[in-house]
């Protein structure tokens, strides 16, 4: 059966669409089932989508035009609605160019009159093109987002509910992802000083971004790290985010910190070997004519000023020694002992100290049976420097604990007063020479010890909080 011409308003309303129409005629075999299709009609939309002339393409099948027809999932579609009069949708993309090039559109087919079938289709080729593009650049972003090696979160910049989060943040945060998404910063203490956040939201406010903003943070055990932070504002689901990236920058803060230790360590111990002796011989004549002169009878009634310029001349010869102390003039008298003999050694000592300041000790030392390569008297006196430290650190009535232990291959000392902890600002630069919290403090203290731990191939680590602090002294085996 020949299928009849559109009428002029139909054919005119049809190429006006901005949709791609399409008339196909059934061709049925002997038991009345399709077995193809002709092309009867295209509206404009059609002719441009497919660049064709409309002479190559009416009258002809469509097995002809496109490559497997009848093997695709469109002539199954074309022929079900032929039998069964009733319009269907493909939610899948089919080539409807009539080419070996693949074009995509959503199809839509309709039963028209006389085994004839309707049916429209849009173009969407580029659409999907932007959506798998799309899909790809977020692909990209989270494969770059998680693999990469600095610590890095998505959240949200109104109530700073953590999006997400990479697994370098994780490590050194030290949680679990649970635990954070979801949560906002101030619930996971991120930031050491609420007041630097205050900081950065104002300029990324400003700005819309700050780039490489020193900040301190802490992790969940409260330890603290130093990071360089940057963040930029983008937006997701039509909501203002942050991308937040922390260079984390502690080692190298620990090592411009060590560089300016070891700086000061020289030039102290350059001062003390070339000045040291040449000061202390004037000091011990004149603290011995002081100690002739308060010998006469004449001047007894001045007894209290000879004491106190003696003492005064004992605290500076004290000074002197601590200088010397620092000098790398040293000789070798390292040998192999146990740490735990060592510190059992000075219990009586310490206790009788402990009892004089109105302090108590606890000692948990255990035996140890590796022999480390160490200077005795040195490692007494990084121990008792510490003691007393810890006890300067304390009330009256509070307990220091000093323990030896294992943990892998390092041989641990650990001094913890209940004091009220050491602050950021002062942490970052302990051991470095002249720097003291103490009035009348030299700031050489803790240099000597860092300086000790040094040369008995020791490093010094150490934990503050407001419930107190931990020295720990870790000598490699």
């Amino acid at each position: 059966m020949k299928y009849k011409e559109l009428s002029e308003d139909t054919e005119r309303l049809l190429n006006n669409l901005i949709d791609c129409f399409a008339i196909y005629q059934a061709l049925l075999d002997e038991k009345g089932d399709p077995e193809d299709f002709t092309v009867v009609y295209l509206n404009r939309a059609a002719l441009q989508f497919i660049r064709r002339g409309k002479e190559d393409i009416i009258g002809r099948k469509l097995s002809d035009l496109i490559p497997n027809f009848r093997r695709s999932r469109m002539f199954v579609l074309l022929c079900d609605v032929v039998k069964k009069n009733r319009p269907t949708e493909m939610d899948c993309f089919e080539s409807l160019n009539f080419a070996h090039e693949r074009k995509l559109a959503q199809v839509r087919i309709s039963y028209y009159k006389e085994k004839t079938v309707a049916v429209s289709w849009r173009d969407q080729s580029q659409q999907i093109e932007m959506e798998e593009s799309f899909y790809q650049c977020e692909e990209r972003f989270h494969k770059i987002f998680n693999a990469s090696p600095i610590p890095m979160m998505i959240f949200d910049f109104a109530t700073e509910a953590i999006i997400n989060v990479n697994q370098s943040f994780l490590q050194i945060a030290e949680y679990d992802r649970e635990e954070v998404v979801g949560r906002t910063t101030k619930n996971i203490l991120l930031y050491d000083r609420m007041e630097d956040r205050s900081k950065i939201y104002k300029q990324i406010g400003e700005r819309g971004s700050i780039r490489n903003y020193q900040l301190n943070f802490r992790t969940r055990t409260n330890r603290l790290w130093v990071g360089l932070f940057s963040a930029e504002l983008i937006t997701i689901n039509k909501k203002p985010c942050l991308l937040v990236q922390i260079n984390d920058i502690t080692d190298k803060k620990k090592l411009e910190n060590e560089l300016i230790r070891l700086e000061r360590l020289n030039l102290v111990g350059q001062l003390a070997a070339g000045i040291g002796h040449e000061i202390r011989n004037p000091l011990t004549s004149v603290r011995g004519f002081l100690q002739l002169l308060q010998g006469k009878k004449e001047l007894e009634h001045y007894d209290n000023y000879f004491d106190l310029m003696i003492d005064e001349l004992d605290r500076a010869n004290q000074i002197i020694t601590d200088y010397l102390s620092l000098s790398t003039i040293k000789h070798d008298r390292r040998e192999e002992k146990e740490l735990h003999s060592i510190v059992l050694a000075l219990h009586p000592l310490i206790q009788a100290e402990a009892l004089n300041a109105n302090k108590h000790v606890r000692f948990d030392v255990q035996e140890i049976p590796i022999s480390l390569y160490i200077d005795e008297q040195e490692i007494k006196q990084l121990l008792l420097n510490m003691v007393r430290n810890g006890f300067e650190a304390m009330s009256d009535g509070q307990t220091l604990s000093i323990r030896t232990y294992m943990s892998g291959d390092e041989v641990i000392l650990a001094i913890q007063d209940e004091g009220k902890g050491i602050d950021v600002d002062i942490l970052s630069k302990l051991g470095t020479p002249f720097m003291t919290s103490k009035e009348a403090g030299t700031g050489l203290g803790l240099a000597i010890c860092y300086n000790l731990a040094a040369r008995n191939n020791a490093t010094i680590h150490v934990e503050t909080s407001d419930k107190g602090t931990t020295f720990y002294i870790l000598f490699k085996n």
